[in-house]
């Protein structure tokens, strides 16, 4: 009743902006092609009665692109989805929230990119909060590899690499250079229930190329790998803090370092780790240190001042748990 309750007030406000001759119902995503009568007509039929969830996907959602009440509607009904319309239904709403933001003026000014890192992270959450955290409607660790290709400017659509695109990023400031992995996390985070461990063993997934929907090409440049590690870490370092109940303190104002895409606040962190007594918490402590281990070794590899400073962080924090 709730999902249908919520097609048909979409349908209302799609239906008063093409009224109104609002170009708004083509930015929602609604194909123009359906008008006025066939909306009157869809508003009718859902006020007819209670629809089964097939009824309300293939009638309703799908045609007028509503891709995260589709992801509900599969989650509702508990199907067994083919995992590949899943990851596609997930980059359509992705897509949908990243052409919601109005182009900027010059083009691809210094904003842009964070604002639309912003918008899909908003999508994340907003579903992710609705549906259960299983791999059958939430493909974390492809939602999450999808979220760093935003941040690095390679999805949807690549990042302009003409003389005057990069002139006009001079005087950016360095925080809209930054990967915005505090962002993706944190949305992640909330999206999974605050599960830290459950968002560590998907970027896991992701490093070690194990994740379906996402190439080897796409996870193995240098630039994802350090994203990915560096994501990685700021997850090892909540889920130390929530394992041992010591406060890290990042203060509020802290910057990235533009440069490699690390919150310096992370790398600086020394606090002492207290390990608890509870054997589960040891158990925990324990796979956390190894997981800092090889995280350590693999930004070791990639080498580069970057891959340096995120190996010295793993090495310490592994040293204090």
């Amino acid at each position: 009743v709730e999902l249908q309750v919520a097609i048909h007030g979409r349908l209302t406000n799609i239906r008063s902006e093409v009224a109104a001759g609002s170009n708004m119902a083509v930015r929602s995503g609604c194909p123009s092609s359906i008008g006025l009568p066939q909306l009157d007509k869809m508003m009718s039929e859902l006020q007819g009665g209670l629809l089964q969830a097939s009824e309300l996907y293939n009638d309703f959602a799908q045609p007028c692109a509503m891709w995260d009440l589709c992801l509900r509607l599969i989650d509702l009904a508990g199907a067994d989805v083919d995992p590949l319309l899943v990851r596609q239904l997930w980059d359509n709403l992705l897509l949908q929230a990243w052409e919601r933001v109005p182009a900027s003026r010059p083009v691809h000014s210094c904003s842009e990119p964070m604002q639309h890192l912003h918008a899909v992270c908003s999508a994340v959450e907003e579903l992710g909060t609705c549906i259960s955290s299983n791999e059958g409607t939430f493909p974390l660790a492809f939602v999450a590899f999808r979220l760093e290709q935003v941040a690095a400017e390679v999805w949807p659509r690549p990042h302009m690499t003409s003389s005057s695109a990069r002139s006009m990023a001079v005087g950016c400031d360095n925080h809209n250079k930054a990967f915005g992995t505090p962002l993706i996390v944190s949305s992640l985070s909330r999206s999974c229930n605050g599960s830290v461990l459950a968002l560590l063993r998907a970027y896991e997934l992701l490093l070690g190329r194990h994740v379906a929907g996402v190439s080897d090409a796409e996870v193995s440049s240098t630039r994802m790998r350090h994203q990915l590690l560096a994501g990685l870490f700021m997850q090892c370092s909540m889920a130390a803090e929530e394992l041992s109940g010591v406060q890290l303190g990042l203060a509020a104002d802290d910057s990235y370092d533009a440069g490699h895409g690390t919150p310096e606040s992370l790398l600086r962190t020394s606090t002492k780790l207290a390990v608890g007594t509870d054997p589960t918490t040891a158990r925990q402590m324990g796979y956390l240190a190894e997981a800092c281990e090889r995280f350590a070794l693999e930004a070791h590899r990639l080498g580069g001042v970057a891959g340096e400073e995120l190996a010295k962080s793993f090495d310490d924090l592994r040293r204090r748990l």
